[in-house]
């Protein structure tokens, strides 16, 4: 797939529109920002499907915005324009430490829980600070290729533990592979989505916000929520939430995994 990556002039710099190929728009708007020597612009993202099926993206911590569009096979080679609408999201631009207060102390008291009532825990607390209809988390071990749902909440939550996800497919595989916290809003509008979970279990998925769960490189999974509750879009102050929340549960799985293996070097 083919696509057009706007990039809007800012502190007047030139305004810049490339063009990429990628599995889908994630894949393509990743390519085109480490080519341009802008990967780590690629760390939370919002993401926003408008009805023409363009997607606006919105960097939360520098405020930089893109649009990206797919381009048409069928379409004459046509001199590619700037939209005419404006981009992306206007960010709040809230103390991440204002947001993040409620969960500083609570996330502790997962710690000293054995593996799966952890990883309970910590999914409760997210959905606790971020309202949504349901919620997961997957794990792989480490270089495995494929993600396992092992904690799950929500009307289906029983459908969906156990299922696997190959890493790099969908929104939730695409995060752990890449380290990417990003969030889509509005996903119904765009068919190249992919639905295989959401059919197989027969609930449709309206938005979704998937975050790594690493520590020191090594990545052990992703959380993620989907449906935020009474709107249709996960917003910046979520993020923050679950960039802290995924980051406790990578250290807290490397410490695991850590007393794992030394008991095995005792024996």
């Amino acid at each position: 797939m083919k696509f057009e990556i706007y990039f809007p002039s800012t502190d007047g710099s030139k305004e810049m529109i490339v063009r990429e190929e990628g599995a889908n728009w994630f894949n393509a708007l990743e390519n085109a920002l480490k080519g341009g020597g802008m990967g780590h612009l690629m760390n939370n993202i919002l993401c926003d499907v408008k009805e023409d099926g363009s997607i606006h993206v919105t960097e939360t911590v520098s405020g930089k915005k893109f649009l990206i569009r797919e381009i048409d096979p069928n379409r004459t080679a046509a001199a590619a324009k700037a939209p005419e609408e404006a981009i992306g999201r206007t960010l709040r631009k809230r103390d991440p430490n204002e947001v993040l207060a409620a969960v500083f102390e609570e996330v502790l008291d997962g710690f000293d829980k054995p593996e799966q009532e952890g990883l309970d825990f910590f999914l409760d607390l997210a959905m606790k600070h971020i309202p949504a209809d349901s919620g997961s988390v997957a794990i792989a071990p480490l270089a495995a290729r494929e993600l396992t749902f092992v904690a799950c909440r929500g009307p289906k939550a029983g459908g969906v533990k156990g299922l696997k996800l190959p890493m790099g497919q969908g929104i939730a595989g695409f995060s752990a592979l890449n380290n990417v916290l990003i969030a889509v809003s509005d996903v119904q509008r765009d068919p190249r989505f992919f639905k295989d979970i959401s059919e197989k279990i027969g609930y449709p998925t309206k938005s979704i916000v998937a975050s790594p769960i690493a520590y020191n490189n090594l990545t052990f999974g992703m959380i993620e929520l989907i449906n935020k509750t009474e709107s249709s879009s996960f917003d910046e102050d979520d993020i923050h939430i679950l960039r802290f929340v995924s980051d406790k549960i990578g250290e807290y799985l490397h410490m695991s995994w850590e007393s794992r293996n030394n008991n095995l070097d005792d024996e």
